[in-house]
Order: C-alpha cells, then sequence, then structure tokens
C-alpha cells in the first residue's frame, strides 16, 4: 500500500530530481518546526530538546535512506552494468532497471537505449568487419595470385631481358662480321676485277703470240721452200759443174791430140776444169749449209709447231679461267650487293633490337618494381588480416543476445 502510494506521487508529483530534492528541503526544514510546535504544547523545554535532537536524528536518518534509495540505487544500477558489461564477459544484454520516474530513471532508460544502439553498433561493425576478413581473405589470395603472375612476370621478362641482351651481342657480332665480310668481299672483287683485267690482258697477248707464232711458222714455211729451191738451184749448178768438169777433160785431152796447136787450148781447158771443180767444193759447201739450215728450218719448224700448240692450250686455259674469273666475279659482285643488303637489313633489326631491349629493360624494371609493391601489397594484405581478425575476436567478446 505505501510503495503504491509513493509510486503515485513519484509518477504524478514528484517525477523531477528537482521536485524530490525541494520535497525533502521543506520536509527537513517543516518536519522540525511542525514537531516543535506540537511538543511545546504542554511540555517543558528540556524535553522539547531532546524531541527536537531525536526527531532530527530521525529526519536524517530517513533522509539519507531516502537519497539513497533515491540517487545511490539507480546510479549503482547504472553502474552495475557498466561493470557487468566492462567485465571479461562484455555481456550487452542486460539492461539496467529503472529505479524511478525522475531523471535517474531516464538516465536508466537512455542507457539502456545507448546499449540497444550500442549491440547494433557492435553487430554491424561485427558484420562489417567479418566481410572485411572474407574481403580480406579473397584479396589476400588475388594477392597472391598476382605475385606469383609478378614472380612469373619477372622471371619470364628476366627471360626474356637476358635472351634480349644475347640477342643484341649476337647481332652485333653478325653486323661486325658481316661488315668484315664485306669489306673483305669487298676487296677480294677488288682483287678479282684486277686479276680479271689482267687476265684478260693476258689472253689478248697470247693472242698476239699466236698471231706472231703463225707469222713466224709461215714465214719458217717459206724458208724451208726457198732452202728446197736452193738445193735444186745448187744441185743443177753441181750438175753444170760435173758436165763442165767432163767437157774440160774431153777439150784436155784433143788439146793434146793437137800437139802444139792445142796446147792454148790446154790451158783454157785446164782453167775451166779448175774453175769446175772450185764450184763444184763451192756447191758442195753450199749444199752442205744449205741441209744444215734445212734441218735447223725444219726443227724451228717443229718448235713453232709446239710453241703454237702450247700457246693455243696457254689460251685455252687463260681463255677457260677468264670465263670462270668472269663468273667468279660476278657471283662475288652479286654476293656484295647481296651482303650490302644483308649488312644494311642487320643494321636496321640491331637498332630495332637496340630498342626493344630498352623497352625490355624498361619491362624488367616494371616487373622488379611490381614484384616489390605486390610484396608490400602481401605484407599490409595480411597486416589487415591479422587486424581484422583481432578486430573481430575483440568485437566477438561483446555479447549482443544474436
Amino acid at each position: 500500500m505505501f510503495i503504491q502510494a509513493y509510486t503515485y506521487l513519484e509518477k504524478n508529483i514528484f517525477n523531477t530530481l528537482n521536485k524530490k530534492l525541494l520535497g525533502n528541503i521543506l520536509f527537513v526544514n517543516l518536519l522540525p518546526s511542525i514537531v516543535l510546535i506540537f511538543l511545546s504544547i504542554g511540555h517543558d523545554m528540556k524535553y522539547i530538546i531532546w524531541g527536537v535532537i531525536v526527531v532530527m536524528f530521525a529526519i536524517s536518518i530517513g533522509t539519507y535512506i531516502f537519497l539513497r534509495y533515491l540517487i545511490i540505487r539507480p546510479v549503482n544500477e547504472i553502474n552495475n552494468c557498466i561493470i557487468d558489461i566492462a567485465s571479461g564477459e562484455k555481456d550487452l544484454t542486460i539492461n539496467a532497471v529503472r529505479c524511478s520516474f525522475d531523471e535517474m530513471g531516464d538516465l536508466a532508460d537512455n542507457f539502456n537505449n545507448f546499449l540497444v544502439s550500442f549491440r547494433g553498433t557492435i553487430e554491424d561493425i561485427r558484420n562489417v568487419v567479418l566481410q572485411m576478413s572474407v574481403e580480406v581473405a579473397k584479396i589476400s589470395e588475388k594477392i597472391n595470385e598476382s605475385s606469383d603472375a609478378a614472380q612469373s612476370q619477372s622471371e619470364m621478362s628476366d627471360e626474356i631481358f637476358n635472351a634480349s641482351s644475347e640477342s643484341k651481342i649476337a647481332l652485333n657480332d653478325i653486323s661486325e662480321n658481316s661488315t668484315e665480310i664485306t669489306n673483305s668481299t669487298s676487296d677480294n672483287l677488288e682483287s678479282v676485277q684486277v686479276t680479271f683485267g689482267g687476265m684478260k690482258n693476258i689472253s689478248n697477248e697470247i693472242s698476239i703470240i699466236s698471231e706472231h707464232i703463225k707469222s713466224f711458222k709461215e714465214t719458217v714455211g717459206s724458208l724451208t721452200q726457198n732452202s728446197h729451191n736452193i738445193r735444186s738451184i745448187v744441185s743443177l749448178i753441181n750438175d753444170v759443174s760435173d758436165q763442165t768438169n767432163l767437157l774440160a777433160l774431153n777439150a784436155a785431152i784433143e788439146a793434146a791430140r793437137a800437139g802444139e796447136h792445142g796446147r792454148g787450148f790446154a790451158v783454157v781447158a785446164d782453167e775451166v776444169r779448175k774453175l769446175a771443180e772450185k764450184v763444184k767444193t763451192a756447191t758442195d759447201e753450199i749444199n752442205s749449209n744449205i741441209s744444215t739450215m734445212t734441218t735447223l728450218v725444219s726443227h724451228t719448224d717443229d718448235g713453232a709447231k709446239e710453241i703454237e700448240k702450247y700457246a693455243g692450250n696457254i689460251q685455252n686455259v687463260v681463255d677457260d679461267a677468264t670465263g670462270k674469273f668472269e663468273i667468279m666475279m660476278q657471283a662475288l659482285e652479286d654476293n656484295n650487293s647481296n651482303l650490302l643488303q644483308i649488312s644494311s637489313a642487320i643494321e636496321e633489326l640491331s637498332v630495332t633490337n637496340g630498342e626493344i631491349h630498352e623497352k625490355v629493360e624498361s619491362i624488367h624494371s616494371l616487373s622488379s618494381n611490381v614484384q616489390d609493391k605486390m610484396a608490400t601489397s602481401t605484407e599490409s594484405s595480411l597486416s589487415l588480416r591479422n587486424t581484422s581478425e583481432e578486430l573481430l575476436d575483440q568485437v566477438s567478446e561483446f555479447k549482443t543476445g544474436e
């Protein structure tokens, strides 16, 4: 009955701390006066003082109990809730009991509303952290995949870079060798051209020599024919000399028969005979010389034939060599032209490969940077994952009743 009456008065009249404090102050100030008035009627002063003291003590005790009930109990209720939340259990499902209908009661309601809002916030944080953990795990997986891809890309870029470096060195070597071959081919071509010109000159000289040999051979033939003609004439002269000698002998015989009259004729016949013998001796010597000359001319003719034969062989060899040199010179000219084109193409390829090598080097550097950044991202994602897991563990310590 008393609690119901107090609840009614508190709910309808003393529904604020100001009203309650004002009521307590009025009660504390008016009650002793009322008691003093009642006690002063028909009593002496000593009993009045003791009565006032007893009443004041009772009022103080009652006021203390009332204020404790009015203020300390709601505060303790909220404080106990906070202590329970702050303890190891971190239970957010508890609610502070509304002990009054004043500001302390509103404080309890607001505290409960705060707990409801805080539970929602914790749930939202838990869901967000859980989702974040899932996303971080996905990101970590993607980062690991990207890191593996970056590692593979870095390894491939290393291989490409090394291959490009080797290709660049090989192209430089090829370019240098091609230049040397081109220069050597040009030098050989010049030498072949000079040799070809010399061989053509030799061929022309041999042709001239062959013509001279033919002319010499014809001259030797004419000389042989003339020597035969001279031999015939000498033979004729020799016959005439023999006949003359025979006639001189006959004339001498006839002069001897004539005696003294034929003596002068005998002298003439003797002189003719001597002259015929000298002619015969001269013709024999001429015939011997003609024979020797004929033999020499025959040998000369044979030598001329051999020389003509050798000159013809040399002419054939030189002409064949000249033809082959001409073919070789044409091939060298074609090779030199092709080598110049190859050298130009290799030079362009070397320039292009140099540009590719620079780009590959840039890609290699970027791949290294990407790999470093992926390693940093992996560390960051791992740190974020650990942080989210720690935050989830910490948030999970709160009991929200869901």
